[in-house]
């Protein structure tokens, strides 16, 4: 029986070749969006299941609140909580810290690389699945400036040299010798970083105030990553109750109070609430199952569509199915047959949509800014879930149609089919095509959304210079040789050096205060030199620039944020001031810079310290006038003469702003998302229209001999339709500007975005929902009458 409903499955779709291609192309668009969905979701559930005892390791969060009843969800604890935990040997098994103190430039020679690094234990590799490719991993982080390094990392230094006992220096830390070079990572995992140094460098950082006094602090809770691996009798709700009597004992401050919590390491991502101070990568379940569920919507309408065009074809079967059921076929028979019909053209679509999905993968207009489609790993639960999504499909779409159609009754049948219905008095077709086009015009209105946010905030003034800037990266070059240099073209205006780019993100934070045992206000800081503030065009308020780092290097700027989080009474009563940073370096205010925009627009302005620092300069920003082309030519050769050994790396400062706000791989994204909401809901408008013109042609051929006019007859005919559109966007206009006004309450600084803008996306849809239903009106109202009634 199987291979006689295959049969006659397989001679349909060939029969009816145009319809079969119209669902299996718009099954496999909106299969693309499923697939991309399960394959971003698989990735999301497999970070960090690969270490040893996955049941047993544990991180340990903090949960922060400070006088005024504000709380902090940390995924970061104080440095001393590790060794706190360490001494309960009845219940911890190992413990381990991550200090991601260990940041900025590693050098070896010439060559120079950025670094984003932890300090750490031995015991990371006995908690963790991470092994060394070279090196022992039980003694290679024993000893105080022993340094493990990525393979990556040690590429960029070495080259095809041997690491190991080489001796490099990270900027600010101090000289470590390579012990060991880590394998690649088994698995996706959070714990990722270029270098892990021995904590044991720690406390002598400390010492010579290279680091901030924090292995004692409690009052510290941003730091360090805490890992617990239990006893294999132990539970987490005695890991529980430790964590709240080490709470107890050491409460961060008279004013507030602080909790630890245990969350498997296993579950950190997808987690179920926003976690501040969160490792790279991870994510929420809410924004884990964004795309899934907006994969399901799409699907839906595809399924919809589906069945909207098998039920409009449904007259031309009927009498097969009259014949059929004469003949004795059981209605779950006839039901079977057409399901079996929908799933051979969702495996057919799955296939095809499996080919979309790769040619997005490798698309760069969809990877411009970040990895769009995951790399796939090909294993058998990847098939087995491929299948089952396959088949999930051909049911969804296929179960209702087969439903109708094993319904009809014989003697019926020759009389006509009744018309299926949804909720007693709704027509259940017309109901799939206000669904389809709400939501894709709900799309479409959160698209434009979108982009004119980003457009927005790429065309907007961030409040220093961006245009005839170029950022050259240093690369570990001298800044003053290479600027003293750079400086001599005749198109240059002016250079400073930074430790970061503005516009996007500061080097670093640091905690404030402006009297030790003072609340810590957390500001934002870059590195820099005095003439940041001609070069830049930044705008100052009061003071003095910055002061020669060899005269003054304890000067420093703050930003009008800064003056009002310090509650200095004006920017002028700040000149002359101290401020303490991480309550170990103590610096004079010697000016006040008008507020701008050093992060996204996406945020407001936070407080900003502005400081010297030689060794943590990163790139030289270059104004100039002139010809571009010609400064970065004259430039670039400047730099191999003076850094011959590194590749010049440099991007003009507007150019890299407008790539970043342009979005193009989301955009692009969901611009195709768009495009498969559309082309579905108009492939099942056209359905809707054919099935119209059939079940009325009759009725078009009497009123045309009666002397009904072409005009009358097009009225007629699109008058339900345009009905069914006014319905779709009274539901979506105001749904779509909702959820176009939530995205863009997440940014500080919005776009204008009215309901004149959903209206314009509505005329839009209904200009290519109009393009689907004239030809077939027109082509119905200008046909022969004669041909409708010659068998009257």
């Amino acid at each position: 029986m199987i291979k006689s409903y295959l049969k006659i499955a397989v001679r349909n779709l060939y029969r009816h070749k145009l319809f079969s291609l119209i669902n299996i192309f718009g099954l496999a668009l909106s299969m693309s969006v499923g697939l991309m969905a399960i394959v971003g979701l698989r990735e999301q559930l497999s970070y960090d299941r690969f270490h040893p005892h996955p049941d047993r390791l544990y991180r340990v969060n903090s949960l922060a609140t400070n006088g005024d009843g504000k709380q902090w969800n940390l995924a970061s604890t104080p440095l001393p909580l590790k060794e706190s935990l360490a001494a309960d040997s009845s219940l911890v098994a190992g413990t381990v810290r991550l200090y991601p103190a260990l940041q900025g430039k590693i050098s070896y020679g010439r060559n120079t690389v950025s670094l984003n690094g932890a300090f750490t234990e031995p015991s990371f590799f006995r908690l963790f699945g991470f092994t060394l490719a070279v090196g022992n991993a039980h003694s290679s982080l024993a000893l105080p400036n022993s340094i493990v390094l990525s393979k990556a990392t040690a590429a960029r230094l070495f080259g095809n040299a041997p690491p190991l006992g080489k001796m490099v220096t990270v900027a600010g830390l101090g000289i470590y010798q390579v012990t060991g070079i880590l394998q690649d990572s088994p698995g996706k995992t959070l714990i990722a970083y270029d270098a892990l140094a021995s904590s044991a460098t720690v406390p002598q950082l400390e010492k010579q105030h290279q680091l901030p006094a924090r292995l004692s602090n409690w009052n510290s809770f941003n730091d360090a990553y805490t890992y617990v691996l239990l006893q294999s009798n132990a539970t987490k709700a005695a890991l529980e109750n430790l964590l709240a009597r080490q709470a107890a004992l050491n409460s961060y401050s008279k004013q507030g109070s602080l909790t630890f919590s245990a969350q498997p390491v296993s579950r950190i991502t997808p987690s179920f609430g926003d976690v501040a101070n969160e490792m790279h990568g991870a994510t929420t379940w809410g924004k884990a199952l964004a795309v899934p569920g907006i994969a399901f919507i799409i699907l839906l309408s595809a399924c919809f569509n589906y069945t909207n065009l098998s039920i409009a074809r449904s007259l031309s079967r009927a009498k097969e199915v009259g014949i059929r059921r004469t003949a004795g076929a059981m209605r779950y028979q006839i039901f079977m047959q057409y399901v079996t019909e929908a799933v051979i053209v969702s495996l057919l679509s799955l296939v095809l949509s499996v080919l979309i999905l790769l040619w997005m993968r490798d698309s760069a207009a969809f990877n411009a800014d970040w990895e769009f489609v995951p790399r796939l790993s090909v294993d058998m639960p990847l098939l087995l879930a491929l299948l089952f999504f396959g088949l999930f499909t051909g049911v969804l779409a296929g179960g209702l149609p087969a439903w109708v159609m094993a319904s009809f009754r014989p003697a019926g049948i020759l009389r006509g089919m009744v018309q299926a219905k949804l909720w007693g008095g709704v027509h259940l077709r017309k109901s799939l095509i206000v669904f389809q086009f709400a939501t894709s015009l709900i799309i479409i209105i959160f698209l434009w959304a979108f982009y004119r946010q980003f457009s927005h905030m790429s065309a907007a003034d961030p409040g220093f210079r961006k245009e005839q800037v170029l950022a050259v990266s240093l690369q570990g070059a001298d800044p003053e040789l290479l600027a003293g240099e750079i400086s001599r073209l005749s198109g240059v205006e002016s250079i400073a050096p930074v430790s970061g780019s503005f516009g996007h993100r500061a080097t670093g934070s640091a905690a404030v205060v402006q009297h030790k045992g003072d609340q810590p206000v957390h500001f934002n800081y870059y590195y820099t030199g005095p003439d940041i503030l001609f070069t830049m065009q930044l705008t100052l308020l009061a003071g003095r620039p910055l002061a020669e780092e060899r005269e003054q290097a304890s000067s420093v700027l703050l930003n009008e944020t800064a003056v009002k989080a310090l509650n200095f009474k004006s920017n002028e009563a700040a000149i002359g001031e101290s401020i303490w940073i991480n309550d170990s370096s103590r610096l004079q205010v010697s000016g006040v810079v008008k507020d701008f925009h050093y992060e996204s627009m996406a945020v407001p302005v936070r407080p900003l310290v502005l400081r010297t620092g030689k060794a943590y300069y990163s790139y030289l920003d270059v104004s100039i006038r002139g010809n571009k082309a010609q400064c970065l030519q004259q430039v670039q050769d400047i730099w191999k003469k003076v850094q011959p050994s590194q590749p010049f790396t440099a991007y003009w400062l507007d150019e890299e702003m407008h790539s970043r706000y342009a979005q193009r791989s989301a955009i692009t994204a969901m611009g195709y998302l768009s495009f498969i909401s559309v082309f579905i809901a108009a492939l099942g408008l056209l359905a809707l229209v054919t099935y119209s013109v059939e079940t009325r042609r009759k009725e078009l051929g009497i009123r045309k001999v009666m002397g009904a006019g072409v005009g009358l007859l097009a009225l007629l005919l699109t008058r339900g339709f345009l009905k069914l559109l006014m319905i779709a966007a009274a539901i979506a206009v105001p749904a779509g500007y909702l959820l176009g006004a939530l995205f863009l309450q997440n940014f500080a600084y919005r776009a204008p975005f009215g309901i004149g803008n959903a209206l314009l996306c509505t005329l839009l849809l209904w200009a290519v929902a109009l393009v689907a239903i004239v030809p077939q009106v027109l082509r119905a109202a200008l046909s022969n009458p004669i041909k409708a009634l010659r068998t009257e």
